[in-house]
């Protein structure tokens, strides 16, 4: 008798992965743009403690947001990996990229485009979060 599962993720992670186009500022352009901005300050009228505090924190806030996006996207491809690794030798019934019902014995796990994918005994393969069904 099979057993219902929900799936494993109802939304893409990847959207919520910080991107990062050319378009937008990273650390070392943001550097520049500070350093350019103080060598060329008025020396009369420099820019006070508080503008510079408050430079200095959209800086740190930048950085600690790269490293957030960066650990979010480990944790969710080791909690993956965790997932798959259970379904490991079951049965699993569920749904292939082009929407097909698959069905088969796990026998292995890899990442495609950042997604789990359960191989299975029929040379099949059905994405993780394509799983509706764990027989017991």
């Amino acid at each position: 008798m099979a057993e219902s599962v929900s799936p494993v993720s109802t939304s893409d992670p990847g959207q919520y992965t910080a991107k990062r186009s050319k378009g937008e500022l990273d650390k070392n352009a943001f550097l520049r743009l500070l350093t350019t901005q103080l060598e060329n300050q008025d020396p009369l009228n420099p820019a006070s403690e508080q503008e510079m505090v408050g430079t200095l924190a959209q800086f740190t806030a930048l950085e600690q947001t790269g490293k957030l996006a960066d650990s979010m996207e480990a944790l969710t491809k080791t909690n993956q990996w965790s997932q798959g690794s259970t379904l490991l030798g079951r049965t699993v019934l569920g749904l292939n990229e082009a929407g097909e019902t698959v069905q088969g014995m796990v026998l292995g796990l890899g990442m495609v485009e950042d997604k789990m994918v359960l191989h299975l005994d029929n040379e099949k393969t059905m994405p993780l979060t394509g799983l509706t069904a764990v027989k017991a």
